[in-house]
C-alpha cells in the first residue's frame, strides 16, 4: 500500500526504497530536514498527531499498517524571521513605557494599563517562541541575554516588573519613571541585542 508523506500540508513524492517502519520514515525525513537548515516540531500519522512520548512506540509501526504521515517543520529563516518581529514589538514597548508616568498624570489609566498588558503578552509569547532556537545549535549557542540564559532573564525581571506594579497600582509617577527608563527600558534593550545577535 502507497503511504502519502506530507510537509506542512503540501504532499511530497517520496520513494521509499530501504524504509520498513513508521520510524524508518521519521528518520529519512529528519535527516532531510537538517540538510536544509530545518527541524521537525511535529508528527501525526494517519491524521492523529503523535506525542512526543509517543514517538518511539509509534516508530515501530510496521510500513504496512499506515497509509498517511503528517510532518510539521520550521526552518532556521522562519525563527529568525519570528523573532525579528519580536524585536520590533519589543523597541516600539521601550519607546512607549516612558511615556507612562505623563499617560498617568494626564489621567490615561487605560491607556498607561494597556502597555503593561501588552508587554507581559509579549513577553509570555517571546519565551516561547524562543524555545524554537533550541533546534539549531548555533542559534541556541547565542540565545543567552545579559549573560544568563532566558527564562533566568525573565525571572530576575520579574522582581522589577512586580516592583513597578505596586508603583502603578499606588500610581508613584516618580517610581514609575525611574523604573521605566533606568531599569525596564535598558533590559529591553539587552532582549533586542539578543534577538539581533540570534537571527544574524
Amino acid at each position: 500500500m502507497a503511504i502519502e508523506i506530507y510537509i506542512n500540508g503540501a504532499k511530497i513524492d517520496a520513494v521509499l526504497d530501504t524504509e520498513r517502519t513508521a520510524g524508518d520514515i521519521f528518520k529519512s525525513i529528519t535527516q532531510e530536514c537538517e540538510a536544509h537548515h530545518a527541524a521537525v516540531i511535529g508528527v501525526a500519522v494517519d491524521n492523529k498527531p503523535i506525542p512526543a512520548d509517543r514517538i518511539d512506540a509509534v516508530s515501530a509501526a510496521p510500513l504496512e499498517c499506515i497509509s498517511r504521515v503528517d510532518f510539521t517543520t520550521v526552518t532556521k529563516d522562519d525563527v529568525k524571521t519570528l523573532l525579528a518581529a519580536y524585536e520590533q514589538e519589543f523597541s516600539r514597548l521601550a519607546s512607549e513605557i516612558e511615556t507612562i508616568p505623563v499617560l498617568l498624570q494626564s489621567g490615561k489609566d487605560k491607556a498607561a494599563s494597556e502597555i503593561i498588558q501588552s508587554f507581559a503578552d509579549i513577553a509570555s509569547r517571546f519565551c516561547q517562541s524562543v524555545s524554537l532556537t533550541v533546534l539549531f545549535d548555533d542559534m541556541y549557542q547565542t540565545r543567552s541575554i545579559d549573560g544568563m540564559s532566558v527564562n533566568d532573564f525573565f525571572a530576575s525581571f520579574s522582581s522589577i516588573l512586580t516592583e513597578f506594579a505596586s508603583a502603578l497600582a499606588v500610581k508613584d509617577t516618580v517610581m514609575i519613571g525611574d523604573l521605566a527608563e533606568y531599569e525596564i527600558k535598558p533590559r529591553i534593550d539587552t532582549i533586542c541585542s539578543m534577538i539581533r545577535s540570534v537571527s544574524e
